[in-house]
């Protein structure tokens, strides 16, 4: 988990969008080997910064500083985890789910490192929950966790579990409400993403439906008008005959935008042959506008989170998922057409 080294690009599979804060100039890549989990990324006061789950806890650091990880006081047992800032931004709030602590938690992160626990979403039973997403509108918190009743990671043709992602609203971190079903299938319903469109006053969860693991997939949709207390029918925005693992999307200028890895160009190989791509959707009818293959981020991975600023996109992820699991902190280049829209 120490062992660090610069090279070629290898990313992940969820991509966050990058909030005011100041940037320096960075290496391209950073790799640091280990076996690592779910990675996300957060634009702070004092920087991006990384946070990552490995040997069942989550740790932080600079985004492509060469510095170790860190973890955090008391220790936050994390499998999967979600991550924003309080309004005033001067702490980071993490949502995490652990497969060692079946509770769903939330805590409060200070710069140095103190973590307190703010509450309890979900606690101790039969159901596995993953996936967290975590969204801050004003004052108000919204979060949703991947429920899974039955079987975990559906695999053909076995009947597996039915995943159903569940909403949770706050208004300070300490009090939520259970919230209605966003959707419920049998099928795998993972790298899912909550975000807003608050000049339209609507929410979109955004996700892969994947029949079975490994498999194709698409990327689907729901979206709701009124604050999350109902959702609409699942939409799919987008289907190739490939293993599509979506990142961060988001809204911008009348468009859904989203990262995603995908094994089309080695088939079967999504783990540890992906390759990373940016795309845009006109919002309206979901039609495909553009997209761009992140070539410079090579492939062997899977897209965890990431950042837009301008015409870069700051990534993170892991290389070669299956086998070796190594963190990979990125910063790419995209045209600028591309990267805007224009």
């Amino acid at each position: 988990m120490n062992s660090t080294r610069t090279s070629g690009l290898r990313l992940s599979s969820l991509l966050v969008l990058l909030a005011s804060g100041p940037l320096i100039a960075v290496p391209t890549v950073r790799e640091t080997a280990g076996k690592f989990g779910d990675c996300k990324l957060l634009s702070t006061p004092s920087g991006m910064r990384v946070f990552v789950t490995a040997g069942g806890d989550l740790h932080s650091k600079s985004f492509l500083a060469d510095e170790p990880l860190a973890g955090f006081t008391p220790a936050i047992k994390a499998s999967w985890l979600a991550v924003t800032t309080t309004p005033d931004r001067t702490q980071s709030i993490a949502l995490v789910a652990s497969f060692a602590d079946r509770r769903a938690r939330v805590y409060r992160i200070s710069p140095d490192g103190t973590a307190e626990l703010a509450a309890v979403l979900a606690g101790v039973d039969e159901k596995l929950r993953i996936d967290p997403t975590l969204l801050r509108r004003g004052d108000r918190y919204f979060a949703t966790l991947t429920e899974i009743d039955g079987m975990v990671n559906n695999q053909y043709p076995l009947k597996g579990g039915v995943y159903t992602v569940r909403l949770y609203t706050s208004p300070d971190l300490i009090h939520w409400t259970k919230g209605p079903a966003v959707l419920s299938m049998r099928a795998n319903l993972e790298d899912g993403s909550l975000f807003g469109d608050e000049a339209a006053g609507r929410l979109y969860y955004f996700c892969e439906n994947e029949p079975y693991d490994k498999g194709p997939s698409s990327i689907i949709l729901v979206r709701s008008d009124d604050e999350g207390r109902t959702w609409t029918e699942p939409i799919t925005v987008f289907e190739d005959g490939s293993d599509n693992e979506p990142a961060t999307a988001w809204i911008e200028n009348g468009e859904l935008r989203f990262f995603f890895s995908s094994d089309r160009r080695q088939p079967g190989k999504s783990y540890d042959g992906g390759d990373a791509y940016y795309a845009r959707f006109r919002l309206s009818d979901y039609r495909l506008l553009g997209e761009q293959h992140l070539a410079e981020a090579r492939s062997g991975l899977l897209l965890y989170s990431g950042a837009l600023n301008g015409s870069d996109a700051f990534l993170v992820g892991l290389r070669n998922f299956s086998r070796d699991s190594s963190l990979v902190e990125a910063r790419v280049s995209l045209p600028a057409a591309s990267a805007s829209g224009r």
